[in-house]
């Protein structure tokens, strides 16, 4: 761990928020069935040539999972399992740059290792910032970004699990 990922992990811990410190009802149920929640038994989502840590790859298959998400994009490696428009699409990126915008209505984003350099957390805050990105997750190993039309306020959460 570098300075600066040692210090983003201080702000990290002091900024959190658990679940019963968030007032958003969508963010409440992400944290308990989502970041607290089991992942079911059975065949991962996330296929095995992902290069994904442990937990990261826990969390995938658990946003796989709880959303409905039939189809996974790795960057540029697509793995469709169902060509449904109506489904959501999770996009996993290792890197921010590589977002491509834009993205259509419930897709989910998630970005890997968003604290880890300073060129990364700032490239991470940028995408917070943009218009279509209506709700941003920061969970230290990743963020997560969705699009959705009936959140009517931008809102931005660093959650601890």
């Amino acid at each position: 761990m570098n300075l600066f990922s040692f210090c983003q992990k201080i702000k990290y811990r002091l900024k959190a928020k658990s679940r019963h410190g968030v007032h958003s009802p969508f963010v409440f149920d992400f944290i308990g069935k989502v970041l607290n929640g089991k992942t079911p038994a059975g065949k991962s989502m996330v296929p095995d040539w992902c290069d994904l840590a442990e937990r990261q790859r826990i969390i995938v298959d658990r946003i796989c999972n709880y959303y409905g998400v039939n189809s996974l994009r790795f960057g540029n490696q697509n793995r469709i399992l169902v060509n449904d428009k109506s489904i959501p699409v999770l996009y996993v990126y290792t890197e921010s740059s590589a977002l491509r915008f834009p993205y259509k209505e419930n897709d989910i984003v998630v970005v890997l290792n968003i604290n880890s350099a300073e060129n990364k957390y700032s490239e991470w805050a940028g995408l917070c910032q943009n218009q279509e990105v209506k709700l941003s997750i920061d969970i230290f190993e990743m963020g997560i970004l969705f699009f959705r039309k009936d959140f009517l306020v931008k809102q931005h959460f660093i959650l601890k699990y």
